[in-house]
């Protein structure tokens, strides 16, 4: 017997044949070196002991987490409230002023990685990522 998914719907598998293949974004050509190639399964069986880091400086404000959201279901639902006075900028790392003034006061003193709160965040949780994405990386001399 054929066992849906609850009301008469067929269980759709996730390897679907009717999902549409998506196109690569950068296309490789053939003048390119490869340097080094490696799987997704690799970095997740990467261990290294976290370099020691410094706050430079702490912007905006963080709200007090509410623990009931560890526990929300379909049966326990929680209310999500909005906070009228908090603004989100989506500015990238190019365009945050903090950034940019680090990288002035930085230039010249070896090589430097500056992203904001987003961009790391973004790469802590793309294990866990579908669908595929990149990242452009601007030098600057």
């Amino acid at each position: 017997q054929w066992r849906g998914r609850g009301r008469g719907q067929p269980f759709r598998r996730w390897n679907r044949r009717d999902q549409p293949t998506l196109e690569a974004s950068v296309r490789i050509e053939s003048s390119w070196n490869l340097l080094d190639e490696f799987e997704l399964s690799q970095l997740h069986k990467l261990h290294m002991t976290p370099p020691s880091a410094t706050d430079l400086k702490w912007c905006g404000h963080v709200y007090r987490y509410n623990d009931s959201f560890e526990r929300v279901s379909s049966r326990n639902p929680v209310k999500l409230n909005r906070f009228p006075k908090t603004v989100f900028s989506n500015t990238t790392s190019m365009d945050d002023p903090v950034i940019q003034q680090y990288a002035n006061e930085m230039a010249g003193s070896g090589k430097v990685v500056l992203a904001t709160d987003e961009l790391i965040a973004h790469l802590m949780a793309c294990p866990r990522s579908v669908l595929p994405w990149d990242l452009y990386f601007t030098v600057f001399d």
